[in-house]
């Protein structure tokens, strides 16, 4: 923790931003707002949906509580719909069966899930001495009840760690904290989304959150937090409608997002406006380190979070793997080896 303490406060620095001690002997709610819904079989207005949940977000936050998080609705047809496809990573640890290892990841074809390097390394740093993890089995979770937002329609999914060669043993960087994990059985149920993949460089960012300012393009971030379900045993994907400040070179980029442990490895979704009524959403970037302590609320916060951005090089290594032609067991069917 010590090494992420010390990248936080870099961050910090580096992009100018100094911390209040005002909001810190303030109180915090003791859960976080649903985002509401928009449930249905009819045409969605996500825009009047965006702005039926800024109204609701805007009553229940105040300003002395530093954490903006709140709980997004699986079964939501609307904005939130991408979601579906966003699971929990987990795997028993070797070394104690009763310690779980999570994080989250996004489904980002059928045969393949998009988390962070880390997050299948089972580790909260990238500077240990392991191998690469090339065949590692794990598990994922993913889909929602419906009515629910806390629990899994597909448990403990088998999945085999694919490494797309982004991160470099030789040369340990968070901006490359990206892995791949294959399903053994192909993804057929439509109720899953498949997350598309797209990048942030060069283009004109929204200088305030979904909250602050416009609704014509916003980030929103998402997943699991683990002290939230250690403490309530439930499985809510916790989201935050946030900013990105910059790039810290090595490192990432730089964001206010409140992110706590077992959220590495979730998607950060760029929504752009499309037309009067919908967005359209793509996976730019993962969280990677968090901004607070281990807290299930942000009280120690450093006011900065780090995600690894998607670019188009690594975009192509991606693709390189998941748009080769699979058959129903998620194996390559064009005479080449993985």
């Amino acid at each position: 923790m010590g090494r992420l303490r010390y990248l936080a406060w870099a961050l910090l620095a580096s992009t100018g931003m100094t911390l209040s001690n005002a909001a810190i002997a303030q109180p915090v709610p003791t859960t976080p707002p649903v985002a509401p819904a928009e449930l249905g079989d009819g045409p969605i207005d996500e825009v009047a949906q965006l702005e039926r949940i800024r109204s609701a977000l805007r009553e229940h936050y105040r300003p002395d509580n530093d954490d903006t998080r709140f709980v997004i609705d699986r079964n939501d047809k609307g904005i939130f719909s991408v979601f579906s496809g966003v699971g929990l990573v987990h795997k028993l640890s070797n070394d104690d069966p009763g310690e779980t290892r999570i994080g989250t990841g996004t489904i980002i074809s059928p045969c393949f899930v998009l988390t962070s390097y880390h997050v299948a390394e089972g580790r909260e740093l990238i500077d240990g001495d392991k191998l690469p993890l090339q065949g590692r089995r794990m598990l994922f979770s993913v889909g929602a009840i419906p009515g629910r937002t806390d629990s899994f329609l597909y448990k403990s999914l088998p999945v085999t760690v694919q490494d797309p060669h982004i991160f470099n043993f030789s040369n340990r960087r968070w901006s490359d904290d990206f892995v791949l994990l294959r399903f053994d059985n192909r993804i057929r149920d439509g109720r899953l989304q498949i997350s598309g993949l797209s990048h942030v460089l060069g283009r004109s960012l929204p200088t305030q959150s979904l909250m602050d300012g416009s609704i014509e393009s916003f980030f929103v971030v998402g997943g699991f937090p683990a002290s939230a379900i250690e403490r309530r045993r439930r499985f809510d994907i916790y989201g935050d409608f946030c900013q990105i400040y910059g790039a810290v070179q090595d490192l990432g980029l730089s964001s206010n997002c409140v992110l706590t442990k077992g959220m590495s490895g979730g998607p950060m979704f760029y929504a752009e406006r499309e037309g009067s009524q919908n967005y359209q959403l793509s996976l730019v970037a993962v969280p990677i380190q968090a901004s607070v302590g281990s807290g299930e609320f942000a009280k120690e916060s450093s006011g900065t979070s780090v995600l690894a951005p998607l670019t188009p090089a690594k975009i192509a290594k991606i693709r390189a793997i998941i748009d080769r032609p699979t058959d129903a067991h998620c194996m390559p069917t064009d005479g080449k080896p993985w």
